[in-house]
């Protein structure tokens, strides 16, 4: 269902399709006052391996999470059931099965796209495999003479939904923090937000150059 893998960094003959689950409108972060900080996840959570199941303990630092600010961090959430969310392991891979958090009063789910914005979406992470559309939903290829991904910076340019999630349309550059150098458009295309194994290909980087 889930994979937190590293670049795939696959070829293929056919347009980009997503992995059927977990929908794209499950997915997002949970807002929870009691859990911003990494070292606030080291506490331990309650987890049952289905809604309604028996609770388990858990390590929160053993979960996947997101830094959505400067130092603060919010736990990923894959799936949602009445009264209860879907989390999953940090090192989980491809079927892994996902733990599910009693939902407490004040938390509320918010979704990927909702904390993107022209402002913040800048950067391509660990997992983009340097592919890019010429349309939305298109065949992802390769960009020839590009330099690593930790030197580039990414435009937003515009962004639609298709095949259910969100695709970016971006400039890439070479990173402008790079003082007394101008910084030139290096490629322009279409990028999902989540490439096929589910991982995130760009976001936020909060700290600055």
């Amino acid at each position: 269902m889930l994979a937190c893998l590293a670049s795939l960094g696959w070829a293929g003959s056919v347009d980009y399709q997503p992995l059927p689950e977990p929908p794209a409108a499950s997915l997002g972060v949970l807002i929870d006052p009691a859990l911003t900080l990494p070292e606030q996840l080291a506490q331990p959570l309650r987890l049952a391996d289905k809604p309604g199941g028996a609770l388990q303990t858990y390590s929160a630092g053993d979960l996947a999470y997101l830094e959505t600010d400067y130092e603060q961090a919010r736990l990923l959430i894959y799936a949602q059931q009445p009264g209860w969310w879907g989390v999953a392991l940090r090192e989980a891979t491809a079927g892994s099965a996902l733990r599910w958090l009693p939902a407490q009063a004040g938390q509320h789910w918010q979704s990927y796209a909702s904390l993107l914005s022209a402002e913040r979406l800048r950067y391509p992470t660990a997992s983009w495999n340097g592919r890019l559309a010429k349309r939305v939903g298109g065949l992802l290829r390769a960009q020839p003479g590009l330099p690593p991904a930790s030197g580039l910076q990414f435009d937003l340019l515009g962004q639609r939904e298709r095949f259910g999630q969100t695709w970016f349309h971006i400039a890439i550059r070479a990173n402008v923090c790079t003082h007394g150098e101008a910084s030139l458009v290096l490629a322009r295309g279409w990028l999902p937000l989540r490439g096929r194994d589910g991982a995130l290909n760009l976001w936020y980087y909060p700290r600055g150059c």
